[in-house]
């Protein structure tokens, strides 16, 4: 997974984490992408065009031996005026219409790709990357990320050289749990194209890296089109081609819930255990993230917030200013007054730092928890001037 996310530099924020086995979200519904070619002939999408190629090797760009179903009936068996040819052909034409349903089925999911995030998750984010990118404080924060980490700057340098800028990835979307399980969605210009991945792994070989993916071949609709290579096969995280401008890549323990939800069927976190810090979550902001604890991991939580149950985390860009909006459901109003005390308490004892970092003084008469039944929440603006100085002091601090 840790490749999946080199390639396209999670292109996107999770390739900057240093940490191979925790992924570090960095990723909303926008309209979609139309797809390429026509969706009712199979043999114009690239996805599907690829099952039709061979080959002797198995890296990027393999693709095994034709797997269409072969006629299995017995010979000799034909009841009399029958046409085994026929059948066969019957056959076919079943299977063929089977899978353009299961095609259309995921390029609708993939319309939503927070949709596509399975039940398991525990936190799931969405990133548009374009508008995060148009801001010069954002623009100027992500490149010093870059500037910091050999390993990002690389990612994000074959995405460059792939699609032409990162902004050509509008979005991604990033589903995870505490325990290392991850399913991402990324949205944008080719991305659901194998032509995209040998470029990712070209321009990966060619910096003395490798993506440790292999595209399988396997057309559309009929199974994955990319596989890890670096693990065994029942341990592989795979990634599917939606349509050409949508990829999803996810840990091998939630396989069969994502090819549920790209068939249309299952329950997708954000209808499930995230439900309830969905509906606080602001989905057409530039950045959302929801999550959830359960009990175990509240009570782990550190002590100003512990007990809390879930999350909801709304960032967006407007006019050049910052519009936060964070909430918490801590279970009763006694626990979410405790919380909203702690929190305020302990800002209040850091803020006089704020100067120490470049933090604008109008910063912190802005950073007042509320409570309200169960709920603890902040919501705040930060005007362009802020977000400068708040830049400059965090490039200064690191």
């Amino acid at each position: 997974m840790r490749h999946a996310a080199l390639a396209v530099g999670l292109a996107l924020g999770a390739g900057a984490c240093k940490d191979e086995t925790a992924p570090t979200p960095a990723a909303a519904p926008a309209a979609s992408a139309s797809a390429k070619g026509n969706p009712d002939n199979a043999a114009g999408d690239e996805g599907r065009a690829e099952g039709a190629k061979t080959s002797a090797t198995h890296g990027v760009g393999a693709s095994p031996a034709d797997t269409s179903p072969a006629d299995t009936s017995p010979a000799g068996t034909n009841p009399a005026g029958t046409n085994p040819a026929g059948t066969q052909g019957n056959r076919k034409s079943r299977f063929a219409d089977l899978t353009r349903e299961v095609i259309d089925n995921a390029r609708a999911a993939a319309n939503e790709p927070m949709r596509l995030v399975p039940d398991s998750a525990g936190f799931a984010l969405q990133v548009r990357l374009p508008a995060l990118l148009a801001h010069p404080e954002a623009k100027q924060l992500w490149q010093k990320a870059e500037d910091s980490e050999a390993g990002f700057k690389q990612a994000m340098d074959i995405v460059r050289t792939c699609l032409g800028g990162l902004e050509a990835v509008d979005e991604l979307v990033v589903g995870f749990d505490l325990d290392d399980h991850l399913i991402l969605v990324g949205r944008g210009k080719g991305l659901g194209t194998a032509t995209t991945w040998r470029c990712f792994q070209k321009e990966a070989t060619a910096r003395g890296d490798s993506l440790d993916l292999e595209l399988t071949g396997i057309p559309r609709g009929e199974g994955p089109q990319l596989r890890e290579t670096d693990k065994s096969p029942a341990e592989a995280s795979q990634g599917y081609f939606p349509n050409d401008e949508t990829f999803v890549m996810v840990s091998h323990e939630w396989d069969e819930q994502a090819q549920a939800l790209l068939k249309g069927e299952g329950t997708p976190a954000i209808e499930g255990r995230l439900a309830p810090s969905t509906t606080r979550a602001k989905p057409d902001y530039t950045v959302w993230m929801v999550g959830r604890w359960d009990d175990a991991q509240s009570k782990d939580l550190p002590e100003t917030i512990r007990g809390i149950e879930d999350m909801a985390l709304s960032m967006n860009i407007e006019d050049g200013a910052l519009l936060v909006d964070l909430s918490a459901d801590a279970g009763e109003a006694s626990d979410a007054t405790r919380v909203r005390e702690r929190l305020q308490s302990e800002f209040d004892q850091f803020k006089g730092m704020l100067s120490i970092f470049g933090i604008p003084g109008s910063v912190a008469p802005k950073i007042v928890f509320k409570s309200e039944d169960d709920r603890v929440s902040l919501a705040f603006t930060l005007t362009s001037g802020e977000l400068e100085g708040l830049r400059t002091g965090i490039e200064r601090s690191f």
